[in-house]
């Protein structure tokens, strides 16, 4: 019983962290981010020199063009941006 248990937390521990890459991407079409910034422009121009610059530039723009994001979706498009074009490890 206790080894189910422990299991069981150390599960919903494990997935209450974990980032939603998949998600992330779906907000960045929905919110059209790429008629702006295409890969090419984010890694030329501009680039995030590190995961906590990357995600103050996220959540700028989401608050400048008044996107409708909670805290979870700007951390999955965060992470989206880090791990699909810039290459940061995301932390944990």
């Amino acid at each position: 019983m206790k080894r189910w248990l422990y299991a069981s937390l150390l599960a919903f521990a494990t997935s209450a962290n974990a980032y939603d890459i998949k998600n992330g991407h779906e907000l960045v079409q929905d919110a059209e981010c790429l008629k702006c910034h295409s890969t090419a422009k984010l890694l030329t121009y501009g680039k995030a020199t590190d995961y906590p610059k990357l995600e103050g530039w996220v959540s700028s723009c989401a608050n400048h063009f008044g996107v409708d994001w909670f805290p979870e979706d700007i951390q999955d498009v965060t992470n989206y941006f880090a791990k699909e074009v810039y290459k940061y490890p995301i932390p944990e």
